[in-house]
Parts: C-alpha cells; structure tokens; sequence
C-alpha cells in the first residue's frame, strides 16, 4: 500500500483475482469493506463506482497482466479513490473511462492498442510513471482524441513522467489546462498535445 500509507496489505485486506474475473473481485472486496485487488493473470473489463478507496495491482510473473474489454472499457471508473499499478490496459474502447467527480490514481501501468486510450470527463487524476502508446482514434462527442481526453477536470489533474507515444490521433487533448509534469509526447498524429492542455 505504497500508495496510501506506505505499509504492506495484510492478507485479511486482499482480494486475489480468479480465472481472470476481475469485477468479481472488485465486488468482493468493495462488498468486504478490504482495499486491495491483486490480479495475477489477465483479466477481464470491470467497472469501480466506490464508495471509499479500492487498489488494484498486477503481480505478473513476468509481464504486467492485462485487462481487456473488446468494445466496451477495460476500466470504468464512475465513482470513490481507485488507484492502478502494474497493469497493462489494451484492446478495448476506449481503454479506460473515468467519471462522475471520481478521483483515479495511476502508476507504472500501460494503456495501449485501444481505440482511444483515456477518457477523463469530470474525474480527478493523478497519472504518473505510465505509458500511453499506440491507440488509435477514439471518439467522445465531437471531439477525437488518441492518448487521453480531459474534459471538465477536477482537481488533482496531473500528468507527471507520462509518456504519450505514436497514438493515432492528438495525444492530450483538454478542455481546460491540466498539469504537465516532465511529460514526454513524441509521434503522436496530427499534434502531441492540444494547446488547451498547457
């Protein structure tokens, strides 16, 4: 629990995936009252709308597990604290989906091959030391996007050490600016980062 206060989970507190239901667990552990979700292999798409905070960590053996959803997100997050760690999100749409004044905290995780990688709209954010690469275009009203969409952003809305790479469309794209903490944004088409954003 790094994240939170720095101490280790204690079994009592953990919710381990199986045979890669991960909303399953979600639900076991937000029914529970416990506040940490490991998952060890890949999983399918879940949905966290709290109430109160909930970790979700992969523990691959090799590499991170991933969590997919097709044509629906991967993660929807529509309420409550939910932080992500070692997590590769991919092949959904659009990767993840956060909403509804939740607040979402992301570390070491990887949002790629989707269509459209994160959508933001009206949550809080804290994203660092992940990578955004190689989605292609998503689609959320008229706007298009590739990388990440923030729309009507709470606070916190911070980027810090985010790599946003060779998206199919505009890497950051923002109706009002966000925090852009040592950002690197490189190959992403038409533009790395909307003027909005800065």
């Amino acid at each position: 629990m790094s994240h939170d206060d720095g101490r280790c989970a204690t079994a009592a507190e953990t919710v381990k995936t199986q045979n890669g239901d991960l909303q399953a667990a979600i639900s076991s552990a937000t029914a529970g009252g416990k506040k940490l979700v490991v998952v060890a292999a890949d999983s399918d798409r879940a949905v966290f709308s709290g109430p109160g905070k909930l970790a979700i960590v992969g523990k691959g053996l090799v590499a991170k597990p991933a969590i997919g959803g097709g044509t629906k997100p991967a993660l929807t997050v529509s309420g409550g604290e939910l932080f992500l760690r070692d997590l590769l999100i991919t092949n959904s749409t659009p990767g993840l989906t956060a909403t509804n004044a939740a607040l979402l905290r992301m570390k070491s995780c990887d949002v790629t091959g989707n269509t459209g990688g994160m959508l933001l709209d009206g949550a809080s954010f804290e994203i660092e030391s992940s990578e955004i690469s190689d989605n292609k275009i998503g689609t959320f009203g008229t706007s298009k996007w590739g990388g990440i969409l923030v729309n009507n952003p709470g606070t916190p809305k911070r980027l810090s050490q985010v790599k946003i790479l060779n998206n199919k469309q505009t890497g950051v794209v923002c109706s009002a600016p966000v925090t852009l903490d040592r950002v690197t944004a490189t190959g992403n088409v038409p533009e790395n980062v909307a003027p909005e954003c800065q």
